[in-house]
């Protein structure tokens, strides 16, 4: 895989101007357009999932104004928070340089609006997560768990930006002897979205197996080919023999051009409802979410994405550019 990390909240603000396309889109200026037709979007993804295993599960990424009643019209937020079971922040503690170093304190405006944000999460018991970027001092990813621990945010320091390594993850301390079978009783987690840097399907699958955690994040794809059931009930099951969940990344608001749905002509000529390219991250393309063209990428027949993922036997899924609301407003 090419790219999969995210676009961080506050931190980065990385938005594309899409005016042109706005003016093509008339019925699209009403206000708060682009937030509910994305609380739609996983509404839909979420109930459509839960008919065929009724405990399949979802973690958005960022767009924690979605949750805010503050932000969206009467009723959506209370949408999302009957479709998603928790969320995932970026840079709790700790963010990036421009040079893509991590350690970087993040700053106290940004902690400010993140503990404002997530406190309707808290109050609806949903799950927080947070990947902390943590370079190469240990003591930060140390300093990160203790301090989101504080704040009842579970956390997977990050040595690199890229989530190529599992060196921190160990860190967290685990209650043994316990199966997780939802994920309000999650303690720990990993995201591990590019395995580039494990010899082989078989070490990545051991490596992953070998770790403590009760949650992991991983891609549906090992090296182009989807992880089979096989592969999910070895994950699952940790070496003590308890029961861990087992979620799949799964980008909403971009398509990116290195997955199965890429078609050979859009590299000459887009369809309208893939707006542009994101110069920001190679091979992605952020798209009208709102258009069925994209939602039966996702979800509703055999062969598109969710769909895949939930016959692979996830236990959920990772719903990545959760923000790609902020492209068009």
């Amino acid at each position: 895989m090419k790219r999969k990390f995210f676009i961080c909240i506050m931190l980065l603000s990385l938005t594309i101007p899409f005016t042109e396309c706005k003016a093509n889109d008339a019925a699209e200026n009403s206000p708060y357009f682009y937030r509910t037709k994305m609380i739609d979007f996983i509404s839909d993804i979420s109930s459509y999932a839960k008919n065929q295993k009724h405990d399949f599960g979802f973690i958005t990424n960022n767009g924690l104004e979605l949750y805010q009643s503050s932000e969206v019209p009467a009723g959506y937020a209370g949408q999302l928070l009957g479709a998603a079971n928790g969320a995932l922040i970026e840079g709790s503690q700790y963010t990036w340089d421009d040079n893509h170093n991590g350690g970087v304190q993040t700053s106290v405006e940004t902690k400010k609006y993140i503990t404002d944000s997530i406190a309707v999460l808290h109050s609806n018991s949903k799950l927080i997560l947070s990947v902390d970027y943590c370079g190469d001092d240990k003591q930060n990813a140390l300093t990160a768990i203790e301090k989101n621990n504080a704040e009842h945010i579970v956390t997977f320091p990050a040595r690199y930006k890229e989530l190529t390594s599992l060196e921190y993850g160990s860190l967290e301390k685990n209650d043994k002897n316990r199966d997780i079978n939802t994920l309000n009783t999650v303690k720990s987690f990993i995201i591990l979205l590019n395995p580039e840097k494990f010899t082989d399907k078989a070490d990545y699958l051991s490596k992953l197996k070998t770790s403590s955690a009760d949650l992991l994040i991983i891609d549906l794809y090992y090296n182009g080919s989807p992880l089979s059931s096989e592969d999910l009930n070895y994950l699952k099951t940790k070496t003590d023999g308890h029961r861990r969940l087992v979620y799949s990344y799964m980008s909403i608001g971009e398509a990116e051009d290195y997955r199965y749905y890429w078609q050979t002509q859009w590299n000459e000529e887009l369809p309208d409802w893939i707006v542009t390219k994101n110069d920001q991250w190679q091979g992605n393309y952020p798209v009208k979410y709102w258009r069925k063209e994209w939602q039966k990428i996702i979800y509703g027949t055999k062969n598109a994405y969710l769909d895949k993922i939930i016959s692979a036997g996830f236990d959920g899924a990772f719903l990545d550019i959760v923000d790609g609301y902020q492209n068009f407003e």
